[in-house]
């Protein structure tokens, strides 16, 4: 069975131009390097989680985009590595005060096989990956302090314990440690390869600033942790979904949550699931954050990369979907499900290799990461 589904959808759908069904898709932002995630602040300005470069290790990055448009750095140097031919990194962050959380990727932990074996890399390019990373920011003005670069060779004393100190050109003083380490990888042996290993992916993060749930899209689980637990536990873990195309591939296939909402006292999760991504695999599900009972809410979607409760605007949830075929090679797509038992609207299509969603509570505004163009659009919540 497939073990790093979703690092290979994100490496292997074709970039088609955008186009819009419903709502104006407008270019927001550019350049960034393999964005993942944002989050929406509540002046509007959003902080973006950036994997990094594919020919730069550990070139991640969180970025701050005013309400302008204008990106500002917050911290590089962040750990990233390349798995296959997509950089891990950065994958999700939160904000609460001056603390800033960053969920970190399994970067480059193991070594990927054309047959799905993934060997332990004898030599990452970082020891943070897996793991939860603490940045302390300065007290002081209102606005959000940024410039700051984590030195290589602080890696090795942060992951040991050690926090560092950052400090940016206007002497601004900012501390980094590791909050909590998830095991970069399990033992899975196989007949053909007794080092197989399942790689822990820590692919998005919700929280309040005392309690965070974490999904993990190669293990297909769900992390819980507490601000003082040395390890996470366990809510639950998700089982494989059937394969549509039992033609190609195995009978099942991994359920693959690659993104995690607060929804009430419930947690919403959306499912990629893996090879061969067949039409109707995919589905929401959610989770209640105190039993850990999962009960899905709508199935029969394509590569679930992101599922929004709705803030703003009419309808229950958006679902964005990475390609609407992916075996052909489909553009992505934006959905709204105004009612479960009926099919979703289509928002906006042509989206190039999709990540994320988010939305501003205050203007209705949705931002989509996508990570063929390296680029945030805008698209108008329907009203």
């Amino acid at each position: 069975m497939l073990r790093t589904t979703l690092l290979l959808a994100l490496a292997a759908t074709a970039v088609f131009p955008s186009f819009v069904q419903g709502q104006v898709v407008q270019e927001y932002l550019t350049g960034l390097r393999s964005p993942a995630k944002t989050l929406v602040l509540p002046d509007s300005s959003l902080l973006v989680t950036e994997s990094g470069a594919v020919t730069t290790p550990n070139s991640g990055r969180i970025s701050l985009v005013d309400r302008d448009g204008r990106r500002f750095t917050v911290i590089d140097g962040l750990p990233s590595g390349v798995h296959g031919s997509v950089a891990a990194g950065p994958s999700s962050v939160l904000l609460f005060e001056r603390r800033l959380y960053v969920l970190m990727s399994s970067g480059d932990v193991s070594l990927p096989s054309p047959n799905g074996v993934e060997r332990p890399n004898p030599s990452p390019s970082s020891p943070l990956f897996s793991c939860v990373l603490l940045l302390e920011l300065p007290e002081g003005g209102a606005d959000l302090p940024v410039g700051f670069a984590l030195r290589q060779s602080a890696h090795d004393g942060v992951a040991a314990g050690a926090g560092t100190y950052l400090t940016n050109a206007d002497g601004q003083v900012a501390r980094l440690s590791r909050l909590l380490d998830f095991v970069d990888y399990v033992p899975a042996p196989r007949p053909d390869a007794l080092d197989n290993v399942v790689i822990s992916n820590p692919f998005a993060l919700v929280g309040n600033g005392t309690r965070f749930d974490v999904v993990d899209s190669a293990r297909n689980l769900l992390w819980t942790f507490n601000i003082g637990d040395s390890t996470p536990r366990v809510l639950t873990t998700f089982p494989p979904a059937a394969n549509t195309i039992p033609a190609l591939g195995p009978p099942v296939v991994d359920a693959v949550p690659t993104s995690i909402h607060a929804a009430g006292d419930d947690l919403l999760v959306g499912f990629l699931t893996g090879f061969p991504f067949g039409p109707g695999a995919a589905r929401v599900a959610r989770v209640n954050r105190h039993t850990g009972e999962t009960t899905t809410v709508l199935s029969g979607l394509q590569t679930v990369l992101d599922a929004l409760p709705v803030s703003r605007g009419r309808g229950l949830f958006y679902v964005l979907e990475y390609s609407s075929n992916f075996l052909a090679g489909a553009p992505g797509r934006l959905l709204l499900v105004e009612d479960p038992s009926r099919a979703p609207l289509v928002i906006a299509s042509g989206l190039m290799r999709p990540t994320s969603l988010s939305q501003d509570a205050r203007t209705g505004d949705l931002y989509v990461t996508e990570l063929g163009a390296g680029r945030i659009v805008r698209i108008a919540a329907p009203q």
